[in-house]
């Protein structure tokens, strides 16, 4: 069964470099179809929703200097993971959050929780540019 929860003219539109988390209305939504995870990813970007990333702090140079790529993850694949439409995971003092500017193509559904459906989690397929990546906070 698909259950999809997401209405993207109630996306409050903000600039991500000046506004806090606290104060973000990110959409609500679920689906456990690849085609319906699809669907909501492509509605995202096409408004110009961007998928963030968080890193640690003391890799950031690097990461500017050399941009992104997948990682060996502890569930065995090679994997960069976040999020889009969605508060970010990880928000520390340690981290920093990103924004990272590829297209649809370039991101795959992540079907996670405990009921294993779509709530917001990409992958990144392939490697990001540095270019390609701006500051969040």
């Amino acid at each position: 069964m698909v259950t999809q929860q997401f209405e993207m003219d109630n996306v409050k539109k903000i600039n991500p470099l000046t506004e806090s988390f606290d104060n973000l209305d990110f959409i609500q939504f679920e689906n456990d179809t690849i085609e319906g995870a699809r669907e909501i990813i492509d509605k995202l970007i096409a408004d110009g929703v961007k998928p963030i990333i968080t890193v640690p702090r003391e890799k950031i140079d690097t990461i500017l200097e050399k941009g992104l790529h997948e990682k060996r993850s502890w569930v065995g694949p090679w994997m960069l993971v976040g999020t889009i439409g969605k508060k970010p995971y990880q928000i520390e003092k340690n981290r920093v959050a990103l924004i990272i500017d590829c297209e649809e193509k370039h991101l795959t559904p992540r079907f996670t929780g405990p009921d294993k459906k779509f709530h917001g989690v990409v992958g990144f397929v392939g490697y990001i540019p540095p270019e390609k990546i701006s500051f969040l906070h």
